[in-house]
């Protein structure tokens, strides 16, 4: 199982958790906030379908209750190249990396991740062994990994130019994006060896040194704040991908037809369980930004965090209004005559209200792009989806891992958030997953609470409930 990890990960997700305009942090607010966006490039997603996954790793990463005890085995040295990979070669440039930083806080120019001679400088870092298998996935993150995970080309250029100095004093980082630029790299080859090549380099470089970042996270200040920032944003992304594959196998589990009754109950325990680590992993980012938010706001890596031109979370089309209205009434599951109230309702009525506000924020950003750039139906603000997560009480996720049903007919609604992202690879499936988590929690007495998401997801729940009387 994948790690909880509030301490060890943290992700650019999360900074939805900052406040609007002065770009205050707060823990709870519920109200509208300007804060973090990011435009994934387009990167095509296959459609989904009920129980069909497509699998990006072969093996399963194991850990417990925390990063700090994740074991990775590492592969051994098997000589990848560029081009026995198909990788594109490094751009080739003549400039001299330099890690020590401009006035502006940023690598000179033409000392970007871009360039042969800082990638060169980086690899240096690492075991002689292990450059000439590295030195493409470090290439190809820096052309092709990086636009995926950036909202803008000035936040692609703040990560290609803050990477390259926060490497150089904070190892974990270059392993990190090793790790990631591995992994985007496993899912874009159809030759299996390579494939398993590339999903063990990455688990084996996300292994590394985190020790180190354990003890910086602990002890956050200006001098590491950057370093931890992107790490925690590698460690969310490896995570979020790799963690597809646990719920694959657990789906393929729970369509056997000899599975028992406590089999089954202990699977969809699995799922659920592995949906709130990843909640708890995103959440951790607070760790980070809270006390560093300005140092990070005004520094390098500026362009990535700053969204001031988010709109407000109101409905304004007619069909905002619909789907708001829609999510007012799932109060009515405890708010209703004959019903005693209980304390936990609170926990509820603000979690709601702030799925309400990001569903609504969803809507407005689908006719919005970010300043630079132009508007592609297959582009989306992948992180407008997160303010949910970060905003929630902690106490709605202590629902969730109590299997309450009324939490998860909520997380079955807020699954249509990230249904909307078309420019992921790493969180390609993330959404149909959550609904079939969240449809398998409550119990088909309750499915009638998630026929509208069912239905806009394409998902069948009679076939769904078809399967589970066979179970």
């Amino acid at each position: 199982m994948l790690a909880r990890c509030e301490l060890a990960s943290a992700s650019v997700l999360a900074q939805h958790c900052l406040g609007p305009g002065r770009g205050e942090p707060t823990f709870i607010s519920c109200s509208a906030r300007d804060s973090l966006a990011a435009r994934c490039n387009k990167v095509h997603r296959r459609p989904h379908r009920l129980y069909l996954r497509r699998c990006l790793l072969g093996e399963r990463i194991q850990s417990r209750d925390s990063a700090a005890q994740t074991i990775f085995d590492p592969i051994p040295h098997c000589g990848i190249s560029a081009s026995a990979k198909g990788v594109p070669e490094p751009l080739s440039q003549s400039h001299v990396f330099s890690a020590q930083l401009s006035p502006d806080g940023r690598s000179p120019p033409g000392r970007t991740l871009l360039h042969e001679s800082a990638q060169n400088s980086l690899l240096q870092l690492l075991p002689t062994n292990d450059r000439s298998r590295t030195k493409p996935v470090l290439s190809h993150f820096a052309n092709f990994t990086v636009p995926t995970i950036c909202s803008s080309p000035r936040s692609s250029a703040s990560w290609r130019e803050t990477i390259p100095v926060i490497a150089a004093h904070h190892p974990y980082v270059l392993h990190g994006v090793l790790a990631v630029g591995a992994l985007h790299l496993s899912t874009i080859t159809n030759v299996a060896s390579e494939k398993e090549d590339y999903q063990n380099l990455a688990a084996t470089q996300m292994n590394m040194e985190l020790a180190q970042y354990r003890e910086d996270v602990q002890n956050v200040s200006t001098t590491n704040a950057e370093a931890l920032f992107a790490f925690s944003t590698m460690f969310t992304i490896f995570v979020h991908s790799t963690s597809k594959t646990e719920r694959l196998d657990t789906f393929k589990l729970l369509n056997r037809t000899d599975i028992s009754a406590e089999s089954h109950q202990r699977l969809v325990l699995d799922l659920t369980q592995g949906i709130c680590r990843i909640f708890r992993s995103i959440r951790g980012v607070l760790l980070i930004l809270v006390p560093c938010w300005h140092h990070i706001r005004n520094g390098s890596l500026g362009p990535v965090v700053e969204r001031d031109w988010w709109p407000s979370r109101v409905p304004v089309t007619t069909e905002e209004f619909e789907h708001d209205q829609r999510l007012q009434n799932l109060e009515k599951m405890w708010a209703h005559p004959g019903r005693s109230y209980e304390y936990f309702f609170d926990t509820l009525a603000r979690a709601l209200k702030i799925l309400r506000e990001t569903s609504t924020l969803v809507s407005r950003l689908a006719t919005l792009t970010s300043p630079g750039q132009s508007l592609s139906h297959e582009d989306f603000d992948w992180t407008s989806i997160v303010p949910w997560i970060t905003e929630i009480p902690f106490e709605f996720i202590t629902l969730l891992e109590q299997q309450r049903m009324e939490a998860w007919v909520l997380m079955a609604h807020y699954a249509l958030l990230p249904s909307k992202i078309q420019s992921s690879w790493w969180l390609d499936g993330w959404a149909i997953d959550m609904f079939i988590t969240s449809a398998l929690a409550i119990g088909e007495e309750n499915w009638d609470w998630i026929s509208w998401p069912a239905a806009v997801l394409e998902i069948d729940l009679d076939g769904l409930r078809m399967q589970h009387a066979l179970d």
